[in-house]
């Protein structure tokens, strides 16, 4: 029977090392890929009334006829009926101010989009989350700018339709592109919005609707980590 040196067993305990540490880094290198990092660094100002859990539903409705989004927000165990987003916290300081003039009891919830890791693979890419965040803000953004141009009497009801059955539109659009496994929550919240929007075009617009819809979308984008991840 053929034995080892000390030599012989240093040069096996060697290769085993060798051997460990390249397996080691091949699973690393296949997490490497497999997991994408996605920082979307935006952040939003949300003028909201605190609320408890049992009345929520009652403050909402409330803040809904008096105007605001009237958009149920829970928290760390806190409930908020939120009124309205902004973006930037001067215009939230600024209109809470004004309300706290009238009277309203209103608190400012500073959101923004947490870092998350995305795991890759049927059909799911960085890039293409990315780009669904960043046309949801959008789409936002048309929200916010339309609930202004009404308050304002700057933007007429058939603008206002056209703005809105394009925000729908966009939405539905996206959804129909999101094709991968992944995208099913964030997909049904695409579609849910969408359809919203098309019921609310077909009536009279107010600005507190298109700013549920906007506080919709802007919830939905600092929540991705939980349509994703």
């Amino acid at each position: 029977m053929r034995t080892f040196g000390k030599g012989g067993i240093f040069f096996c305990a060697l290769a085993l090392f060798i051997a460990l540490l390249l397996v080691l880094l091949a699973v690393f290198s296949c997490h490497a890929q497999a997991v994408a990092v996605i920082s979307y660094g935006k952040e939003y100002y949300f003028l909201a009334r605190r609320c408890a859990r049992e009345t929520s539903a009652a403050v909402a409705g409330d803040s809904y006829l008096a105007g605001g989004a009237g958009y149920l927000y829970e928290e760390g165990g806190e409930s908020y009926a939120v009124l309205a987003g902004y973006y930037s916290a001067s215009d939230a300081e600024f209109v809470g101010s004004l309300l706290k003039g009238r009277g309203v009891d209103v608190t400012i919830l500073t959101l923004s989009c947490k870092e998350f890791e995305l795991s890759l693979g049927h059909g799911m890419g960085k890039n293409h989350v990315v780009s669904n965040l960043s046309t949801a803000e959008s789409c936002a953004r048309m929200c916010f700018d339309a609930a202004n141009g009404l308050e304002q009497n700057s933007l007429t009801q058939e603008e206002a339709r056209a703005a809105t059955n394009g925000i729908a539109a966009s939405l539905s659009g996206l959804a129909e592109g999101n094709a991968a496994e992944g995208f099913g929550l964030w997909n049904v919240l695409l579609r849910r919005t969408a359809r919203r929007a098309r019921e609310l075009a077909t009536g009279i617009l107010f600005a507190k609707d298109l700013r549920y819809l906007q506080v919709t979308l802007l919830m939905a984008i600092v929540s991705a980590h939980k349509y994703f991840a």
